[in-house]
């Protein structure tokens, strides 16, 4: 059946997918047994996944078999008997009984791994032989198909707040029972005047908008706010190899409010902070933390709050890291600052503009990926920080209570490091991807996240 054209930021992900540069984004789920559960409970659950053999987009979505197929990419639709659901639905098991470490080697090694393009870009792998009967689930799909805060949303539409509930399917047949392809009824098309007018006023917007970051990144106005292409050269943002290395941590979300409160900043800004004050620590340590502040590009969300369809939707942020400031509180503070700065120029922008700010900031730097060039030259930023919003409460899929839910990003060429937070049940989860080779020890910068938090909260009085 065929299928609709990408759009602009779609493309762009399909156009930067090489082998040793795969461009997909995950999510890990960790689930602990129901009270109920039998020795057999995940054999079985594994095998039910392989019998769904029903899927809605975009899980039903391959790329258009052309002979260029990047080039000039379309989605066309399968039918439910052309997916072979043996090939992208798997079952591995650790050495029982597998820690956070077991599971992370076994995630950083599927992470690292291209998707096929003749085929469907998601694989949903069941990762048995946790302690204590735990299981996990990791979903990954190509960013193309969807973007992070659409990943994350999906997995929590396979899930309930109800333990009762043992009639959930998996995410790939979410809504496909009743035919669904997307949430939101199609919005009128617009008269053809309509669509040139407005054409014309985003292409004049972005021109405008591209004339500004020109003018700040050559004589900037605001001594707070980061500028394109103005970070420093580090270790981050050398060429990358095809390994990947995905840590976690995980803290109690009523920790990062207080601080946030405290420090007169959002959760975010926290975010911002622990991770400046564990990277000013890990590269300190390796004698690589540059005398320049570090910058990091911020994606933000501009999904409505039940949005779950396909494609990406995202605007971009990018916030000094002041990881040139010793004290955690004055960090913090010129971090919220920075942030504030960032946000109130994206705001002055008008929407559409606003909404395809992403690309405009990093055109830029896909062309020098494309040109085989990012890694080799100034980067646009040093690394991505982004913060994913969760669910509040206690979930479960078919009984089995969801104990840790991990976004799981992407790298590149030139940015080799991405930090991810999602909250959900009172707890604020850290995924962290970076490079094997060019940022090693990644779990030991993962727990500096933690000693970062309780730095800030003893210069804030937070511990008694």
């Amino acid at each position: 059946m065929a299928g609709k054209k990408l759009n602009l930021i779609d493309r762009a992900w399909l156009l930067g997918h090489r082998h040793d540069m795969p461009l997909h984004v995950a999510g890990l789920a960790v689930f602990a047994p129901p009270e109920d559960a039998g020795d057999g409970f995940v054999r079985n659950m594994v095998a039910d996944f392989r019998a769904t053999r029903t899927f809605a987009r975009p899980f039903n979505q391959r790329l258009r078999q052309t002979r260029f197929p990047i080039l000039n990419p379309a989605w066309e639709v399968l039918g439910d008997d052309e997916i072979d659901i043996e090939y992208h639905v798997r079952h591995s098991a650790l050495p029982h009984p597998g820690g956070e470490r077991q599971l992370g080697v076994l995630v950083s090694r599927l992470h690292s791994r291209p998707h096929d393009l003749t085929r469907p870009l998601w694989e949903f792998h069941v990762i048995d032989g946790l302690a204590d009967g735990r299981f996990a689930m990791y979903l990954k799909v190509h960013h193309a198909l969807i973007d992070g805060v659409g990943l994350m949303r999906r997995l929590t539409r396979m899930v309930t707040d109800d333990p009762d509930d043992r009639d959930r399917v998996p995410v790939w047949a979410v809504g496909a029972q009743s035919g669904e392809s997307t949430p939101h009824p199609p919005r009128p098309r617009a008269s053809l005047d309509k669509r040139i007018t407005g054409g014309l006023r985003l292409t004049t917007g972005f021109v405008r908008a591209a004339a500004g970051i020109v003018r700040e990144a050559v004589q900037p106005s605001n001594p707070d706010a980061a500028t394109l292409f103005g970070a420093p050269k580090s270790v981050l943002n050398e060429r990358i190899t095809e390994q990947r290395r995905v840590a976690t941590q995980s803290f109690e979300l009523e920790r990062i409010k207080r601080v946030a409160k405290a420090a007169d900043a959002t959760v975010n800004d926290v975010l911002l902070a622990i991770s400046s004050g564990a990277l000013r620590r890990h590269l300190t340590e390796r004698g690589q933390l540059p005398e320049a502040s570090l910058t990091a590009a911020v994606p933000m969300a501009i999904r409505d709050a039940d949005d779950t369809t396909a494609g990406n939707a995202f605007s971009l942020l990018l916030v000094t890291l002041h990881t040139t400031v010793a004290h955690p509180v004055e960090r913090i503070t010129a971090i919220a600052e920075s942030s504030r700065v960032a946000k109130a120029a994206l705001a002055a922008l008008p929407q559409p503009v606003a909404n395809n700010f992403g690309v405009l900031v990093f055109g830029p730097f896909l062309i020098e990926l494309l040109l085989r060039l990012a890694g080799r030259t100034r980067p646009p930023c040093n690394l991505i920080l982004s913060n994913v919003p969760g669910p509040s409460g206690p979930l479960y899929f078919n009984g089995a209570p969801l104990e840790r839910l991990y976004p799981v990003s992407l790298v590149f060429d030139g940015i080799g490091l991405s930090i991810t937070a999602l909250s959900a049940d009172g707890r604020f989860n850290l995924g962290i991807v970076g490079c094997r080779d060019t940022l090693p020890h990644l779990q030991r910068f993962a727990t500096y996240h933690g000693e970062a938090l309780t730095e800030l909260e003893n210069a804030l009085n937070l511990l008694g």
